[in-house]
């Protein structure tokens, strides 16, 4: 009986003495903000960067009247967190290669298309991170290319492109997991208005949904 106190004591004592020697050294329990799951310790705080794919519609306005486009788009982002007690607001940049377009063949064999070619976005962000899983609202600047490509039977071919402004809008939410990397989800308006391409005054918007990965440096 007196053994079983005995050992029971000294695991106490050691266990005091190991956590008040985390305290002076300044380390933390080896569990972090989101406890023994095996999530990442790390946070949504500092710099990431990582790639996207999705898909976009929206619309491509000329003279001669509105007409859909629609199209996949992959593209990599970079940015920067600062973790507020929970409530975590930065800053992000993104560029995508695009085929949100519309494409046409007439039947005198004459092909034309026309949409966004690339396109970036640079846009604040702020978010709630609930326990390892950030939900947040977005908003900024695009910028990009839109352009048209005509090439008729014989395969002559005109094509004309324009780069300019426009605006980004949207929400997402991005999950942290093991090894600093978290996964995303996001839906991204971008507008674009008053190319001049060929005379004509075009603008063009597309309702993007992506998903992507992030690694946290």
């Amino acid at each position: 009986m007196r053994m079983t106190m005995f050992a029971a004591a000294a695991l106490a004592a050691i266990s005091v003495g190991q956590a008040s020697a985390a305290d002076a050294l300044g380390t933390t329990a080896p569990y972090g903000p989101y406890g023994p799951t095996g999530m990442s310790q790390g946070g949504f705080g500092g710099f990431y960067a990582g790639g996207n794919v999705g898909y976009g519609r929206g619309e491509y306005s000329e003279r001669t009247g509105d007409t859909d486009i629609g199209g996949f788009m992959g593209g990599a982002q970079a940015g920067f967190n600062a973790d507020l007690g929970g409530l975590v607001v930065g800053v992000e940049g993104d560029y995508q290669l695009s085929d949100v377009k519309f494409d046409e063949t007439r039947p005198v064999g004459d092909n034309y298309n026309a949409g966004l070619n690339h396109y970036g976005t640079v846009r604040g962000r702020a978010g709630i991170d609930i326990g390892g899983i950030m939900p947040y609202a977005t908003g900024g600047v695009a910028f990009g290319d839109i352009g048209y490509q005509y090439e008729n039977a014989a395969g002559q071919t005109v094509s004309e492109s324009e780069y300019g402004w426009g605006i980004a809008a949207g929400a997402g939410i991005e999950a942290m997991t093991a090894g600093n990397l978290s996964l995303k989800a996001e839906y991204l308006y971008v507008g674009f208005g008053e190319y001049d391409l060929g005379g004509d005054t075009v603008d063009a918007n597309a309702h993007t949904t992506r998903v992507g990965v992030n690694f946290h440096f």
